[in-house]
């Protein structure tokens, strides 16, 4: 009896150190799996994006005529439009976030002066007539290229482009926004001289604060996306742009 006991005995704290040593290489599974856990890809900087009033990204990707689409992750649909292999035709559009889809990619057509073909006013004023209202952003501090407009109800309301040449888009009125916002994110880039003047006029330029501040004002601040709770696990839709966007010079290839 006493073998049989010690026997029992042995083959408990055999199992039970079994059981130990299996414990710890999972938590060594799980702290490795942690690390390797990459930070979400910040929306914002060096990048173009439209806010669409609506809370159906499929219907959104369905009006657009993106192609080849697919259903992905916030996370992995914002680091793609940052993937500069994919970022030339990469569309992503958001999860709905507050009343708000993003239609976010550098594939996205520029808002050009009338010296250009102006392939994304025009797009704007159809995503506003169909969605009641769309807005679109740009912020490319390294090439000092930033651009806000709105269009409501298929009316564009107001829509502003600069660039290292300074501004190459006007229209329409300040917005209250703006106007609360005033100079504060704006930078100071030196003085030009005005043909027929006195003087020089003051060059001073938006800032990605300041365009990021504006979209907060507007619809929604992009970075608070990527911030968002479930960014991890909600989903977009992704797709390709459709051709008839891809004429359009890309920002990334000037830069």
């Amino acid at each position: 009896m006493v073998v049989i006991s010690l026997l029992v005995v042995t083959i408990f704290f055999i199992s039970f150190a079994c059981y130990l040593i299996s414990l710890c290489q999972k938590k060594k599974r799980h702290i490795k799996d942690v690390k390797q856990i990459k930070q979400p890809q910040e929306l914002g900087s060096n990048m173009s994006w439209i806010a669409v009033k609506s809370s159906d990204p499929a219907s959104v990707a369905r009006f657009l005529g993106l192609e080849g689409t697919f259903q992905e992750s916030c996370w992995h649909g914002i680091e793609a439009t940052y993937d500069t292999k994919k970022s030339d035709h990469s569309i992503f559009i958001t999860p709905a976030y507050k009343g708000w889809v993003l239609i976010v990619g550098d594939a996205l057509p520029l808002p050009l002066g009338p010296a250009f073909s102006d392939k994304c006013t025009p797009l704007l004023a159809s995503l506003s007539k169909e969605f009641s209202e769309a807005q679109y952003f740009a912020c490319h501090p390294e090439l000092d290229f930033f651009c806000w407009a709105k269009a409501v109800d298929s009316q564009l309301i107001r829509a502003f482009a600069s660039s290292d040449e300074g501004s190459i888009l006007n229209y329409g009125r300040l917005s209250s926004a703006e106007i609360t916002l005033g100079l504060k994110y704006f930078e100071f880039r030196g003085l030009s001289c005005e043909n027929g003047d006195v003087g020089e006029a003051i060059n001073l330029v938006p800032t990605v604060a300041y365009v990021l501040a504006l979209a907060s004002h507007w619809s929604v601040d992009p970075v608070s996306l990527s911030e968002f709770s479930n960014c991890s696990t909600s989903e977009g839709v992704i797709g390709s742009a459709p051709t008839v966007w891809r004429s359009t010079t890309r920002i990334r290839e000037n830069a």
